[in-house]
This record gives C-alpha cells, sequence and structure tokens, in this order.
C-alpha cells in the first residue's frame, strides 16, 4: 500500500477572535437572522474587512436541557 503524500505546510496568517458575550446575548446560530446580527456586530467591532466567517462551536447546558 503506497504511503499518503506528506502534508503541506498551513501558511496561517489569520488572526482569531473568541467571543464570550456576544450580541445578541444568547444567539441561536441556527437562525439566519441571528447570525446575521452577529456578524454585522462583530464587523463593526473589528472592521469589515476583517471578518472572512466565524464559527460556532454549540455547548450543551444541563440546565437547558430539551
Amino acid at each position: 500500500m503506497p504511503k499518503r503524500a506528506k502534508t503541506p505546510p498551513i501558511v496561517d496568517d489569520a488572526k482569531y477572535l473568541t467571543v464570550v458575550g456576544p450580541y445578541p446575548a444568547h444567539p441561536n446560530m441556527e437562525l439566519e437572522v441571528h447570525r446575521r446580527e452577529f456578524a454585522r456586530w462583530i464587523a463593526a467591532c473589528v472592521g469589515p474587512f476583517y471578518l472572512r466567517a466565524f464559527y460556532h462551536k454549540p455547548t450543551v447546558c444541563p440546565h437547558h436541557s430539551p
């Protein structure tokens, strides 16, 4: 079996920002309206040139179970 090609080095000059207290206060990132509001809020803070994308990592809260 042939060996896998070596992974090329990643050139990552991106800057990352972690948001702990977002706007809106408790956004539901499954809703387009909340994603749009959040993106506009971040763009207003850092400038639209720097906003490429955002990643949402959902968390499980034990007292908010369905």
